[in-house]
């Protein structure tokens, strides 16, 4: 929501003419439309408070924010505001509760309890931490340490228990307003002490509204009906702070100090202000918008004044500026001003010449009111000279009231004299003739002798805007076509391209506190001479409108730039420059009046149309320029405390920035430049309130704001949001230790596995060997060869073929043995191929007394196993076991439903028992070991002798 400016319009007093601050008209939008202001409040910070009857609400320049209380609370109403720095905003209610604002929440503040229930007037936080809450009737509190002390005017000598007002003082003091007169309370050796104010004076009314601390460290003190006082220390007395104390203008709401200067709200009158202990200005709905009843001023960082009255708009009165109209009976406009020695200050328009002394406009003898004259000078006797269109010049003496008329009969170059200026001896003219000058001797200016300065002095007559004496003594001359000119002692110098100066039209002069002098030039801007030479100051540098325009500059480092557009104030030190019009109410001027002057307290007179503004440079806050705050930062959608945490983790890397430049003098004019340290590469300029950077890399940031009040302000206060965000956790140093010392502990392992599964395998690799070389011995050896060859013999006597078939399988299996050996693994139709040629060997020399069952469905198995197991455990079962026609001896092998291979004997036990070397046995079952997870299984039994073997699965033939 968004506080509207209804209006910008200056109201005048058409009875006493009085200089009147410019009056700004607010309004709330929407739905709150038609809210009354109880309370106006500038917290520390600068955010302007409005209370009403919705509750609190928060004004930044751009927006309003309401500020609900508890629901809880929702029902009360806001009877006071209160902010300190580093302790932030309090709020209390008139039904007795005080919060708090905590994260833009107002929350119940802890420690405190109302046990009056009485309303809360007031409340200050001195030292210690000190939190001292009046209230209405039931006297004050005070919250220190966790412990809560009441205080009550029955008991604790406090002088009345309604309190008005609470005001530290001092840094050791809180002064309590009552109905009753004031009471002193402090901290001392920790524990809270009360007193009455002692002075040598008493205070005439005793009912004490408002307490307000000066700039010089007095306490101003306002009452219910006798107006202001000020407490002095040194002499402990009560003093009024009118010379006349005939005060009339009812209860004081509040008080302002602005150097000497005091703005006092009243409940009858409307705004008063004070300057110098006199009143100098009443503004009420006689002569403004500000309603006679006043409830509450605030002072913004601008120095303008906020009010809240009776009616429903929001006021604020820009009192840098204050206006003054032309009497209803003159017509206008205004075409010349002077200030004289006693600062009164001297207005020429089509009407004549007016006077305007104390803030109001006085009579003049007819003989010089009617002088309609177009430029004004007052030499140091208080004469005041007078230029005129076509009837030359006129001179009138205050003191005796004589006018003296001087013309080209006279010795003056052109009747048409536009500029004037001058010293003890002399006074120059610029004319649209050409220069003249005339000088006198002791004063005495009816004796004196014109001199024209022409072309035989190397001015050409021409059409001279403006003659200006610098402070070195100087006569500089601004013409309309050939540029200008300086005369020092008897040298004329001129000033053109060669000089940095390149236009030939220059309407206005000035110099400014550093002795530096200053041009206008309709074509090109401000021209500043140093060192000389010309630089100039044109649109590219802030100049918003080149032209005909009015320079001067004021007591301190300010160069006043009165054009079409409105004021420009141009900071000759930083190069700053300010704008004012609309907003103070500024029309511009015509481009061939000479409207502007200033006296001797620096302020600046400034004539358009009918109206005269005034500037005081010494109400000037604005160079500060706009004050930025951070008003909020969010984690992805969700508000973090300002104050809380600025580290992050590495998925917390959203984040965005709410921000503003308070600036209640041209909001909507702000500029920003923002830079996030660490990720953007320069400043970004906009006009935004918020920044946004999603995904940030893990590191360190800075968050930069500087709020400039237009794109040519060059210098700014800058506000930083320092934090982090963590690297994840295996991007850290931690982790890249943590990752080396597991992967040393890994690699030792890899390392100390390997070398065993080296040892492994160099060890089954010489069991292989040594399988390999005690298989081929056992199936050459001389027994196995001699029965192979024994019963081959036989064979061939009896039966030749058989005995070629014999031969063929018994070459076949030493062929597979020399072909397996290298070999991890085999199919089992393989393996069962080189236990067929053996058992035919075997069949051949035991006959029906070997029998072997290997079921049909093993031979075409794919499965793998290792080579000659079947071979070798069956060579063992015959070797072991006895094979005769008395007992036969059954081999089985068949597949369980675990892919384990049995192969199955009974044992028939021989009586002498073979050497055994142990090899064949052991060795299968540690190459399995090896090969496969499952392990080789023997069982013993009374009867029989079973040993199982795992079938390996064949991946490549699964796969494919």
């Amino acid at each position: 929501m968004r506080l509207v400016l209804l209006f910008l319009m200056v109201f005048y007093c058409s009875i006493c003419n009085a200089q009147l601050p410019f009056i700004n008209s607010h309004s709330f939008e929407h739905e709150y439309q038609g809210l009354k202001i109880s309370k106006v409040y500038t917290d520390h910070e600068g955010f302007i408070w409005f209370v009403t009857q919705l509750g609190l609400f928060q004004y930044d320049g751009m927006n309003v924010v309401h500020i609900n209380l508890p629901d809880s609370s929702s029902d009360q109403t806001i009877s006071v505001i209160y902010s300190k720095p580093s302790y932030g905003l309090f709020v209390g209610t008139k039904q007795g509760e005080l919060f708090q604002l905590r994260e833009n929440r107002l929350i119940h503040f802890d420690g405190y309890t109302n046990i009056t229930g009485s309303s809360i007037s007031a409340i200050a936080i001195g030292s210690n931490a000190s939190v001292w809450i009046g209230t209405n009737g039931g006297g004050i509190s005070l919250v220190l340490n966790g412990h809560q002390y009441d205080f009550t005017a029955a008991k604790d000598g406090l002088i009345d228990n309604n309190i008005n007002c609470i005001e530290e003082f001092n840094d050791s003091q809180i002064w309590f307003g009552t109905d009753g007169g004031i009471t002193i309370g402090s901290i001392v050796n920790g524990f809270p002490r009360l007193r009455p104010l002692k002075c040598n004076t008493n205070l005439p009314d005793p009912m004490v509204t408002f307490l307000k601390t000066n700039t010089t460290k007095e306490m101003l003190i306002g009452t219910q009906s006798k107006g202001v006082f000020v407490f002095n220390t040194n002499r402990s007395q009560i003093v009024p702070i009118l010379v006349k104390d005939d005060w009339s203008f009812g209860s004081i709401k509040g008080l302002i100090t602005q150097g000497r200067q005091l703005w006092v709200a009243t409940e009858e009158s409307g705004l008063l202000f004070i300057e110098n202990n006199r009143i100098r200005g009443v503004f009420n709905q006689q002569n403004t918008k500000i309603n006679n009843r006043i409830n509450s001023i605030a002072e913004d960082r601008s120095g303008s004044i906020w009010i809240a009255d009776k009616s429903e708009n929001i006021l604020s009165a820009n009192n840098l500026f204050s206006y003054l109209q032309l009497p209803s009976k003159r017509k206008g406009p205004i075409q010349c001003l002077g200030i004289d020695s006693e600062t009164n200050l001297w207005v020429g328009d089509r009407d004549g010449i007016c006077l305007l002394r104390n803030g109001q406009f006085v009579e003049l003898p007819s003989n010089i009111s009617g002088v309609k004259a177009v430029s004004i000078y007052i030499d140091s006797l208080s004469n005041i000279w007078l230029g005129t269109f076509g009837e030359g010049v006129y001179v009138f003496q205050p003191k005796t009231k004589r006018l003296l008329h001087f013309n080209e009969k006279s010795g003056l170059i052109n009747n048409n004299v536009i500029s004037i200026t001058g010293n003890k001896e002399q006074i120059w003219f610029a004319t649209f003739g050409g220069i003249s000058c005339y000088e006198f001797d002791n004063g005495d200016i009816e004796k004196g002798v014109f001199a024209a300065f022409t072309s035989k002095y190397g001015l050409p007559q021409s059409y001279y805007y403006q003659v200006f004496m610098d402070s070195k003594g100087g006569v500089w001359f601004t013409t309309d076509g050939i540029g200008v000119s300086r005369l020092l002692g008897h040298k004329l110098t001129h000033y053109g391209v060669g000089n940095g100066l390149e236009s030939k039209v220059v309407n206005a002069i000035c110099e400014d506190s550093k002795g530096n002098i200053w041009l206008n030039s309709p074509e090109l801007g401000l021209y500043k001479f140093a060192s000389n030479k010309f630089v100039n100051f044109g649109t590219k540098e802030g100049v918003r409108e080149k032209g005909y325009a009015n320079i001067i500059a004021d007591n301190g480092e300010n160069l006043i730039y009165v054009n079409g557009k409105g004021i420009d104030m141009l900071n000759i030190h930083s190069g700053n420059i300010l704008y004012h019009d609309k907003e103070i109410g500024f029309e511009g001027v015509s481009k061939d009046t000479r409207v502007i002057c200033k006296d001797k307290l620096g302020k600046v007179w400034i004539g358009s149309g009918r109206n005269i503004v005034c500037y005081d440079p010494r109400k000037n806050h604005l160079w500060e320029g706009p004050k930025p705050i951070l008003k909020s930062v969010h984690l992805f959608e969700k508000e973090i405390h300002l104050s809380y945490k600025r580290v992050f983790s590495s998925d917390e890397n959203s984040l965005s920035f709410d921000y503003v430049g308070i600036w209640y003098h041209l909001p909507e004019e702000v500029n920003y430049l923002i830079k996030l340290e660490g990720y953007d590469a320069d400043w970004i300029r906009s006009r935004n309130l918020q920044a946004s950077y999603p995904k940030l890399a893990p590191g360190k940031y800075e968050f930069k704001i500087k709020a400039l009040p237009s794109n040519n302000f060059k210098t700014s206060k800058m506000l930083t949001y320092s934090f982090e965000i963590k690297k994840p956790f295996y991007e850290t140093f931690w982790f890249y230790g943590l990752i080396l010392i597991i992967g040393g502990f890994i690699l030792r392992a890899f390392f100390y596995f390997r070398f065993k599964q080296l040892k492994a395998k160099e060890k089954i690799s010489n069991d292989a060997i040594k399988f390999q070389f005690e298989t081929l011995r056992s199936q050459v050896n001389p027994h196995f060869l001699f029965n192979s060859f024994n019963t081959l013999s036989g064979i061939i006597e009896k039966n030749p073929e058989h005995a070629v078939e014999y031969v063929e399988h018994l070459s076949d299996f030493f062929r597979n043995i020399l072909q397996y050996k290298e070999k991890d693994l085999i199919t089992l139709s393989e393996e069962l191929s080189i236990l067929n040629d053996y058992l035919f060997i075997q069949k051949n020399r035991f006959g029906e007394n070997l029998l072997i069952e290997i079921l049909p469905e093993l031979r075409d198995s794919v499965c793998l196993i290792a080579p000659m197991t079947l071979q070798i455990l069956v060579e063992n079962a015959i070797k072991h076991n006895v094979v005769s026609k008395a007992h036969p001896l059954k081999i089985t092998i068949e597949k369980m439903e675990d892919d384990y291979l049995l192969i199955s004997n009974p044992i028939q036990a021989k009586t002498t028992l073979p050497v055994s070397t142990q090899i064949g046995l052991k060795n299968i079952v540690e190459r399995y070991a090896i090969l496969q997870a499952r392990r080789v299984l023997v069982e013993r039994s009374t009867h029989d002798f079973i040993v199982k073997i795992p079938l390996i699965k064949n991946e490549k033939n699964t796969h494919h």
